[in-house]
């Protein structure tokens, strides 16, 4: 691990923020010292104050930058001693900080020392639900799924860590701040308040909610199985995961053939966009997916690839988009270079404004405060790059693709779940209805 202080600004004409900038495998940690200096007074390469006559307060600020550095070090030893050399997560570790330095109530510190968990065999001492989740969160990293096998994912993580500032902010604000949260406190009363404050104070919309529950429930659960004493509630039915479908739009045929059809040589930015966005429309993959394709995956004649987060191998036929993009990109995997999420859908919105039928608005529902309100936005603003993998399951179903086919390459294992997934409106129902009955007055005409 390394610890170092640098300034906040460098720049600065007064006095500016020292910072504790810590490192360790690949993580980076920014901590406030709550000490102060002029940059003139700095001295970058020791990372401490000058000793300047005209700065006679060096002496006395070094001393605290000094005594600060060995308690960051001495409460990451701690840390690794007490959990087998395993080292916290940085959300784990500023807590840790924030309980050594003495910068949060002496109830939450109480509630981190649970951190180290040891092992007395006492199952009657009251453990903190808290500190139990602290401990449940850390260990998530060294975790796998025991469905997939695979590791858990960040984004499970960062639900977790977004779960408990939640309960923080929900202890806040009922003045529960004061006192620990018990495993026996954790009742029907307190999850139909603990949703009450996330529906009506955060204005969380339902799926967000049901996400914080769901977490709720899984650590509970786990501290069941780990022997200790928790409240029967979260089994109760009423203790309910709430869920509601999402409202996800998907482009049609025309709409995609318009997108391709745009001519983008004159910005880059959006042609590669556009570009990446077709082969998640021809090929179905997720995002972290068709954004990794190589030149290898298209030997056989078919891509071939095996998916990330499924880990299942996957053949599937190339497109003459697909072949047409590679066709213009001289990299050497033939493919747009790489995008990051955040920009792709940057992008997308900038190329979907372009066309005309996507700037015609939608209706689309919305939940604030518990209430569903009907919106009118207009369609290139609900298009992400997650839609091109919709865009594609939704088209193949109405050109009559068996679902099963299509199952395999979007990874679906029940039609319950991917007729939830693929986005039929009404519209579309009367349109493979008309197309039924005309085949069939077609049938008959013939006879």
């Amino acid at each position: 691990m390394e610890v170092n202080f640098n300034l906040r600004d460098v720049r600065a004409t007064a006095p500016t923020p020292v910072n504790i900038v810590i490192r360790y495998l690949g993580h980076r940690i920014v901590y406030p010292s709550l000490e102060k200096v002029h940059p003139a007074n700095w001295n970058a390469k020791k990372q401490r104050a000058k000793e300047l006559a005209s700065f006679p307060e060096h002496r006395e600020l070094n001393s605290r930058l000094a005594t600060m550095e060995e308690r960051v070090r001495t409460t990451f030893r701690k840390y690794l001693n007490d959990h087998n050399e395993t080292t916290p997560s940085p959300s784990i570790f500023k807590d840790l900080l924030d309980a050594a330095f003495k910068r949060m109530p002496q109830t939450d510190a109480e509630e981190l020392n649970l951190l180290e968990w040891k092992k007395t065999g006492d199952k009657a001492r009251p453990y903190s639900y808290r500190g139990f989740l602290s401990k449940h969160i850390n260990e998530l990293s060294a975790r796998h799924n025991d469905r997939t096998g695979q590791p858990i994912a960040k984004n499970t993580i960062r639900n977790y860590n977004s779960f408990r500032e939640c309960l923080r902010e929900f202890a806040e604000a009922t003045g529960k701040r004061k006192t620990k949260i018990e495993f026996s406190e954790i009742t029907l009363d307190y999850y139909f308040d603990f949703v009450n404050y996330l529906t009506n104070e955060r204005e969380l919309s339902p799926n967000s909610i049901g996400t914080h529950v769901k977490n709720l429930k899984a650590t509970i659960r786990s501290a069941e199985e780990r022997g200790i004493t928790v409240n029967p509630a979260y089994k109760s039915r009423r203790f309910v995961t709430v869920e509601t479908t999402t409202h996800a739009v998907y482009l049609t045929k025309a709409e995609v053939e318009e997108l391709a059809n745009l001519d983008l040589r004159e910005d880059p930015r959006l042609k590669r966009a556009r570009d990446l966005f077709l082969i998640g429309c021809r090929t179905g993959l997720r995002y972290s997916d068709f954004v990794k394709l190589k030149a290898e995956d298209f030997e056989t004649g078919k891509i071939r690839i095996r998916t990330q987060k499924t880990k299942d191998v996957l053949f599937i036929p190339i497109h003459a988009d697909v072949n047409r993009i590679r066709s213009e990109y001289s990299t050497e995997n033939q493919l747009p270079e790489l995008i990051s999420n955040q920009k792709l859908n940057e992008a997308l919105k900038d190329v979907c404004q372009l066309i005309p039928s996507l700037r015609k608005s939608i209706s689309i529902t919305v939940t604030k405060a518990g209430k569903e309100v009907t919106v009118k936005v207009p369609k290139w603003q609900q298009v992400s790059s997650h839609t091109a993998r919709r865009t594609f399951a939704t088209n193949c179903y109405l050109d009559k693709i068996p679902t099963r086919t299509i199952m395999r390459i979007t990874g679906h294992k029940k039609e319950d779940d991917f007729f939830r997934y693929i986005r039929m409106t009404p519209e579309d129902d009367a349109k493979i209805l008309e197309m039924h009955f005309n085949t069939e007055t077609s049938a008959l005409k013939v006879v």
